[in-house]
């Protein structure tokens, strides 16, 4: 049987040694789910601005974002207030996406929110991807792939960390497929919040 490989994972243990990660993969059943509190931000901070792209209604993107904040971990510097407060720091950068053209795309009639696709990459692996959103530009008429990302990095340039990275080459093939035709150009935007302390106004963009 196939074993299914996620972004995260290739990116981790199968990188390093492929063998480890089929048995890690056939003792699943035997570990516990890790449960953090960035990964609630991360989710929680997602949700909000998707649904901000899809409504552009700020209280309830921020209802959005407050309800994606799950498991409750309740952790130093992470809460569902304070990934509310970042998302509320995000909605100017993205009504200046919306003032360019940009708007959530939609296939089939529903909202490009979380999309999903696989990628059979052998007969032993498969690789299954998730897209934040895709969003379209009227006046342009191109896609892009938008993935929402938070970071507690105190680099002054995250600029490399997320440049040419190969989740989005995968995102890429997987929006030719769903949009039905192939994309010579497309968009990628990388939407990094950044807190570089725990003063939760030391915020960037």
């Amino acid at each position: 049987m196939p074993i299914r490989i996620s972004y995260s994972s290739r990116e981790g243990i199968f990188n390093k040694c492929e063998r480890k990660f089929q048995l890690y993969k056939l003792l699943a059943g035997t570990y516990e789910k890790e449960e953090a509190a960035h990964f609630s931000h991360g989710h929680a901070f997602g949700a909000g601005i998707a649904n901000y792209f899809l409504t552009k209604d700020k209280a309830r993107a921020k209802l959005a974002c407050w309800l994606a904040y799950w498991p409750n971990i309740l952790d130093e510097g992470y809460s569902a207030y304070h990934s509310c407060i970042i998302l509320e720091g995000a909605f100017p950068h993205i009504d200046k996406l919306m003032a360019e053209g940009w708007e959530l795309a939609r296939f089939n009639d529903l909202p490009a929110i979380e999309l999903s696709c696989r990628l059979n990459i052998n007969p032993d692996f498969y690789e299954v991807a998730f897209l934040d959103l895709a969003i379209f530009n009227k006046r342009l008429n191109i896609y892009a792939v938008f993935e929402n990302k938070t970071t507690g990095s105190r680099l002054n340039d995250i600029t490399p960390m997320y440049k040419n990275s190969s989740q989005t080459i995968g995102y890429s093939i997987c929006l030719d497929t769903i949009s039905g035709q192939r994309l010579a150009n497309f968009g990628t935007f990388t939407f990094v919040a950044q807190q570089k302390s725990k003063d939760i106004t030391n915020l960037e963009y």
